[in-house]
């Protein structure tokens, strides 16, 4: 079997603005991999690692026709976001890092859409975090999609659009909808509760590929976008004894695909300690087992694919493990290299 395992925020960004850099990790199973493996350095965004994993040209497309609106001609995508902006820095986190649940979204969506009281927009929640905004006119504009945005930020992007108003109207309603959501009772209920409201609406487009996966591949994952990407499609396991037992129940396919999402937080947010104990626990749980799945030939071969200025595909054979003359290759390497951003 061929292993594809999808690390977003594997490389530690923070480098450069912090000065620090995550110590004593445990890196032994993809130090071994750096050294015997081909590594091609692939500066990607998030959304890129996302398109090469989506079995479907058009993720809006996809949105469109789960929620019944597969004729509706305009239609774009809205993120309910929380926005966090201090003195010195500026962050977003989306919905589905915020445990928003369907009734939640469908309350916001119903009053929203009473709130604005016309027939330009309308909202509807295809999940709990990724609504869906019919419109009855052509709007030309473009934004980053709300993965590419998460995190920490040096700026908030703005509607980009040769027509103005246009660029003008959107932004218009982000600040109208931002003071709206301020006073809504969801979020009444989620400061009393002590839950993290939602403040925001980040409005893009889509996330298209040009190159979609085989949707037969198995797919192991939490991701928020990937949702009933694969026709055989599961959670992200608790452990690679978990994901080893899910993929023998499908006949040990050729292809697997595990994206694993612990590191991505800590990157995105810049929690230096929470990266370290994030990436311990992979270790344990995933690195470590899958190493040794490599060495008694239950895996053939593995794919590691990662995001970030640093990135970088690592190819690995378990014939490659003969290579002894391979100069060693070390994972800090690409931690200190983050440092020159």
């Amino acid at each position: 079997m061929h292993l594809t395992l999808c690390l977003p925020g594997l490389i530690w960004p923070h480098a450069a603005a912090t000065g620090q850099v995550p110590k004593n990790l445990p890196t032994q199973a993809i130090d071994e991999w750096l050294r015997f493996g081909n590594i091609q350095p692939c500066q990607r965004e998030r959304s890129d690692l996302y398109r090469q994993i989506q079995s479907y040209t058009s993720l809006l497309q996809h949105c469109q026709q789960q929620a019944g609106l597969a004729d509706a001609p305009h239609v774009f995508f809205a993120s309910p976001v929380l926005q966090r902006v201090d003195m010195h820095s500026m962050s977003v986190s989306d919905g589905s890092n915020l445990n928003l649940t369907m009734s939640e979204a469908q309350a916001m969506c119903q009053d929203i859409n009473a709130f604005m009281d016309d027939d330009l927009f309308h909202f509807v929640p295809q999940r709990e975090y990724l609504w869906l905004v019919t419109s009855s006119a052509a709007i030309e504009w473009h934004l980053p999609p709300v993965c590419d945005i998460e995190g920490q930020l040096k700026f908030m992007p703005r509607p980009q659009s040769d027509n103005r108003k246009a660029s003008a109207k959107l932004q218009t309603l982000q600040a109208e909808l931002q003071m709206f959501l301020s006073q809504h009772p969801v979020n009444q209920q989620r400061r009393s509760n002590k839950q993290a409201e939602i403040n925001g609406i980040w409005f893009w487009r889509d996330l298209a590929s040009d190159t979609p996966l085989d949707a037969n591949i198995p797919l192991l994952t939490d991701a928020p976008l990937l949702q009933q990407s694969a026709n055989t499609q599961t959670d992200a396991p608790y452990d690679w004894s978990a994901a080893a037992a899910w993929l023998q129940e499908q006949g040990r396919p050729e292809q697997a695909i595990l994206w694993l999402n612990p590191l991505e937080a800590p990157s995105m947010f810049g929690d230096i300690w929470g990266y370290q104990d994030a990436f311990q626990a992979l270790n344990e749980r995933f690195l470590q087992p899958i190493q040794q799945a490599l060495k008694r030939g239950e895996l053939q071969s593995l794919t590691i694919k990662t995001d970030g200025e640093t990135g970088f595909d690592l190819h690995f054979q378990t014939k490659q493990r003969w290579a002894f003359w391979k100069r060693g290759h070390h994972f800090n390497h690409y931690l200190q290299a983050s440092d020159t951003e």
